[in-house]
């Protein structure tokens, strides 16, 4: 009975109070930093884990366990740990996709409309000109799952499990001499 309450209020508020039609999901967003999330990507018919990290205006993308590799995406720079060949690329990147976790780069999404499916609050933005799909889940007060599609192809598409203190996913890679980088970056 509680959460049928909460899910009604929750739809009035989206009918009648438009400035703060995303509360939630901003706030969900706002509250990332210092945060270490559990994602489960999903690419064609496969699955795999990864963790993002957010600390400060860092982004940490931990896709060891699938490809060897952390990323970190911060500023203007992409810096890629590849544990397999001990190499770092650092790499020029206006955008990224990931940058919707950082709440301030999150704040440029226009909200087109908001459905609801399920037990799910549906959020439709446009970001970076694509379409950025946000599905909510009042009860847990937690983004469900995210999909980013580019030209009606599915960009990055995942679903969000816990959320946890900070880790930082570089402390577990044995960084040193024999480690070789390769700075792409234009100059």
């Amino acid at each position: 009975m509680k959460n049928s309450i909460k899910i009604i209020f929750l739809f009035f508020c989206l009918l009648y109070g438009s400035d703060a039609r995303d509360v939630e999901i901003k706030n969900f967003f706002k509250n990332l930093n210092n945060k270490t999330i559990n994602i489960k990507i999903n690419q064609s018919s496969d699955s795999y884990n990864a963790i993002l990290s957010i600390n400060v205006d860092k982004i940490f993308f931990d896709t060891l366990d699938f490809d060897g590799i952390v990323s970190v995406f911060s500023g203007d720079t992409i810096s890629s740990y590849n544990s397999n060949d001990n190499i770092i690329i650092l790499e020029s990147a206006e955008k990224n996709l990931l940058e919707f976790f950082n709440y301030k780069n999150f704040e440029n999404a226009e909200l087109i409309k908001i459905d609801i499916s399920d037990k799910y609050l549906l959020y439709h933005y446009v970001y970076m000109n694509n379409n950025l799909l946000i599905k909510f889940d009042p009860i847990k007060e937690q983004v469900y799952s995210i999909s980013f599609t580019q030209f009606d192809k599915i960009l990055f598409d995942c679903f969000v499990g816990s959320i946890e203190s900070f880790k930082n996913p570089l402390t577990s890679l044995k960084i040193d001499d024999n480690w070789q980088t390769l700075d792409w970056r234009s100059i």
